[in-house]
């Protein structure tokens, strides 16, 4: 396509624990996959990168008593830095802006959720 675009495909978990003074432990899981494109800049071993995404998936709330499925739409942008062991394979670092909208149909909520968190991954290139 271009020299220094990848487009593929992104994998995301996010585990959240909240531990009220009073009642249950509350668990939230995340589960997200969606396509993304990523541009490298320089032509060295250690490559800086910009990417965005776009996410789709599930999440699942339970405290003890019950249990929430709800459908998860969302976008990320990140930059980081890329250092590739050979021209296949890649281990990154870096920081991702993650947007997501969190829908339940059965009782008609939407939880809007905005969060940066570090990324560290590995890319195979075929």
């Amino acid at each position: 396509m271009i020299d220094n675009l990848a487009i593929g495909l992104t994998l995301s978990f996010e585990n959240q624990k909240f531990d009220p003074e009073v009642g249950d432990e509350n668990t939230e899981n995340t589960f997200t996959i969606g396509p993304f494109a990523r541009y490298y800049f320089l032509e060295n071993k250690i490559k800086p990168f910009l990417e965005a995404s776009v996410l789709f998936g599930s999440t699942k709330e339970e405290d003890g008593n019950f249990e929430i499925k709800s459908d998860t739409f969302g976008f990320g942008i990140g930059a980081g830095v890329a250092i590739f062991l050979n021209k296949n394979i890649s281990i990154d670092f870096g920081l991702a802006y993650n947007n997501l909208k969190i829908e339940n149909e059965d009782s008609d909520t939407e939880i809007k959720s905005n969060g940066i968190g570090a990324v560290v991954g590995f890319n195979l290139f075929f």
